[in-house]
């Protein structure tokens, strides 16, 4: 899955140690990418182990996904603040696109 958000090239501004590169571009245009692959393979092994197939009853804390921080920018590009806001982030968890994030089968 390939979440960048850029243009072929720029000069690197930050490059952190979770994979995310930020770089900025001609005419000051920012972006960020982030190689996401080993996040989504966790995450599809996780949701193989899930052995109740998401029905539980729902303890207090529980780990349903792991997202990449290029997928909290883009989903704040499409006006969800998941971050801050419980909806947003239930919206975002619960949608079929965006199954690949998910930990569990479950729904939020």
């Amino acid at each position: 899955m390939d979440l960048r958000q850029t243009l072929p090239c720029g000069m690197v501004l930050e490059a952190r140690e979770d994979g995310v590169i930020d770089r900025i571009h001609d005419g000051g245009l920012l972006s960020r990418e982030q190689d996401v692959t080993e996040i989504l393979r966790m995450n599809h092994f996780q949701r193989g182990e899930d052995r109740m197939q998401g029905f539980r009853f729902a303890p207090t804390f529980r780990q349903v996904a792991r997202i990449p921080v290029a997928a909290v920018d883009i989903a704040a590009a499409q006006g969800l603040d998941i971050l801050n806001d419980p909806d947003d982030m239930r919206r975002f968890l619960n949608d079929p696109d965006n199954a690949a994030f998910r930990t569990t089968m479950e729904r939020v």
